[in-house]
């Protein structure tokens, strides 16, 4: 595994950790790119945005956008029922590191 794979299997881990923290709220997308930065993690939205898609496209979490006058677009995501149960290891997913 390269060293890109390994960091992205880490921040798909501390992602569901950080959406977990909220229980089942919503966190703004821009939320956890500054808090992945204080892990160590360089994303932009956009590069957040392709690592959220894996989480999403194995239903571990639903990503949102709404608009909002004077703000514009906002995306965020909240983990689901699944992403919990990968988190307690009910179930697992060798691309996600915990």
């Amino acid at each position: 595994m390269g060293l890109q794979e390994h960091e992205n299997r880490l921040i798909r881990g501390r992602i569901l950790k950080l959406l977990r923290s909220v229980d089942f709220n919503h966190i703004a997308a821009d939320v956890l790119v500054s808090t992945l930065k204080g892990c160590g993690h360089q994303l932009t939205i956009t590069s957040l945005l392709g690592v959220l898609q894996y989480l999403v496209d194995k239903d571990y979490v639903e990503i949102q956008e709404a608009t909002f006058e004077g703000v514009g677009t906002v995306t965020t995501a909240r983990i689901t029922a699944k992403g919990v149960d990968l988190l307690e290891e009910s179930v697992s997913d060798p691309g996600v590191a915990l």
